[in-house]
This record gives structure tokens, sequence and C-alpha cells, in this order.
């Protein structure tokens, strides 16, 4: 059975990607010549070829990826992930009616949740479509299922009851679905086939990226590896902990990075998304550093804490990610 409306369900909940305000890099240039983002996409389409229900992506609007309201107390959130390309699936459905049901749907305005739940929109006869809003209210994210998918059934003994998504019920719907943009959505969405060959969309746990960090003698180290199910990472920041300030950057490789006035780094690149999510696949970028406490009885200096490391900007692949080695095969994955 297709695990449509449990996946809709999954990314209504998705955290974003938070992003502090940071101060002005001191020097952040790059030697090569701007790629334009849509080019830089379908390039990841090289090495992964469209497989059955995958579509080829599409052209539509411009959108926006959202970002959720100010939080008391937080930084200001940013988060810079834009396309006019939409990823597109079609599960036992037309690749072209879906196309042209994607075209008029990322075209309507649709109210913008707060909560997080979709907005249910009028498709195909007797399929449920639902939709989530860009930045700017229009539905660049969603998916239908026929039979009036979408419905979520406990069972007698639901009270912890595991199903393969994690969502504690079972789902209704058909067998017939598409969507678009999922890997932006919900970016830990994968296909999976059981071992009756019946496909699922399943949701995996993880996070965009894996960030690690080093002593060194004399001097520090940080790893971040790209994990993420949306696409390239593009820009990030690191700040250290308080009372401590990067003095220097020895080195960096994966990336071109450079110190801010206020004593972070700030990195800007192509980092290469991972080929599987199951994998530690993805492009990564290091970073050699020293660096120097900024007041007395400033402690040690640490680096793995959420609120240090934060991803600036992604530009998205048009395909799901496979998030298994049987379903990376398939697309010449790994």
């Amino acid at each position: 059975m297709l695990l449509l409306a449990a996946a809709l369900a999954l990314a209504g909940g998705a955290t974003y990607l938070l992003v502090g305000s940071s101060s002005t890099p001191t020097s952040a240039t790059s030697t090569t010549t701007p790629i334009p983002a849509n080019k830089v996409a379908l390039s990841g389409l090289l090495g992964h070829p469209l497989v059955a229900p995958e579509c080829t992506p599409l052209k539509g609007p411009g959108w926006v990826y959202p970002i959720g309201p100010p939080v008391p107390g937080l930084p200001n959130v940013v988060a810079n992930i834009r396309s006019d390309l939409y990823e597109v699936f079609a599960i036992n459905y037309s690749c072209k009616q879906a196309d042209a049901w994607i075209q008029k749907f990322s075209r309507l305005k649709v109210p913008i949740r707060y909560s997080g739940n979709v907005t249910v929109l009028k498709g195909p006869p007797g399929y449920y479509c639902s939709a989530w809003p860009d930045a700017n209210g229009h539905a660049y994210a969603g998916g239908c299922q026929s039979k009036g998918g979408g419905g979520c059934v406990f069972a007698s003994n639901g009270a912890g009851t595991q199903y393969p998504n994690g969502s504690g019920c079972k789902l209704t719907g058909g067998d017939k679905a598409f969507g678009w943009n999922w890997n932006v959505a919900n970016r830990r969405v994968v296909f999976a086939h059981d071992s009756n060959g019946v496909l699922h969309l399943i949701h995996v746990s993880g996070s965009d990226t894996n960030v690690v960090f080093r002593y060194l003698n004399g001097s520090y180290e940080l790893d971040v590896l790209n994990t993420s199910g949306i696409g390239y990472l593009d820009g990030f920041t690191w700040t250290p902990s308080p009372g401590w300030s990067v003095t220097r950057i020895k080195n960096a490789t994966g990336a071109a990075c450079s110190l801010t006035h206020a004593g972070k780094i700030f990195c800007t690149g192509r980092v290469q998304p991972p080929r599987c999510l199951c994998t530690g696949n993805g492009g990564s970028v290091s970073v050699d550093f020293t660096a120097a406490p900024t007041k007395k009885n400033a402690g040690y200096l640490f680096g793995g804490s959420a609120a240090q490391f934060k991803v600036t900007k992604m530009t998205p692949v048009p395909y799901l990610i496979p998030g298994t080695p049987q379903e990376a095969a398939k697309r010449a994955g790994v």
C-alpha cells in the first residue's frame, strides 16, 4: 500500500533550516564563474538516471522555500532555498497527466498556515490532493492519491503500534498517486520497495549535515558532510562557543571559507549531495583554524552545538535522493 498520506503528514511537521543573523565576511570570494542554480540542479541528473516512478523535472513558476514565524528569544530565521524546477513522481499514473495538474497547482495561492497543515486542493476526480505554500503563498509542493487517500485509521490496539513510517496508524487510499517537490517539503522522504515489490514512500531519520569538531595540535578542525535530501550545500556559518573567536583560517578544502568581523567562519561553495541517504558519500568541507578566548574564564572551545552551525543557502535537486542501497543501485547511486 502506498504510504503517501503519512509522508504528507510528516512533511507538515518538518523542521526548517534556521540561520541566525551574521556579520558580513571580510572576504568570501570565489574563483569560479557563477552557474545558474537550475543548471547546477539539473547537472545532478547526469549521475542519476530517472527510474519509474520518477518523472522528468518540471519547470514552472519560481518558488521560495518557506520559513516559520519569528520565535521570541531566538535569532531571525533565514532559509535561502529557491528554484524554478519541480521534482515530480507519478505512481501508477501518467507523468504527462501529473505535469498538467502540477502546472495548475503551482500557480494557485494557498493559505500560509503557521501550524504547518496542508491545504486541500481540487484535483483529478476521486483523488485527495493537498499542498503547502512557499514563502509567497504559492502551492510549491504537495501530492495527490487515488480513492480519497489521506485517511489514517488506528488499529484497535493502536497505542504504541509502529509502522514503517513511524506514524502509528494504518493508511487508507488507492495505489495511484503523484507528487511534486517532496524533496524540499520533506527532505527525508524516499522511495522504497518492500519484499513483495510494492512501492512505498517512507520517512527516514537523519539531518541535512553531519558536523565534526576536532582538537588538533595548537589548532582546530571543522568537518562538514552534506547528508541532505534537498541537494547542494551552498553556504554555512560556524560560530565558536561563547567567549571565543576564530583568529585565522589556516586551510579550507571543499569550499571557499573566510572570517567575519565577529570571528565566525563563513563558507560558500557547491558541496555535492549524497548519492544515497543511506551512505556518507556526500560532498564535504574541512576547515583548519586557530581560535583564542575573548574574555577571562572563557572555558573550553567546543563546536558540536546545533546553535553554532547554520546552513545559509542550498540548491535543491529535482529528484528524490534514494534512501536505501537497493533503490540507489537502481539509480546508479552506489
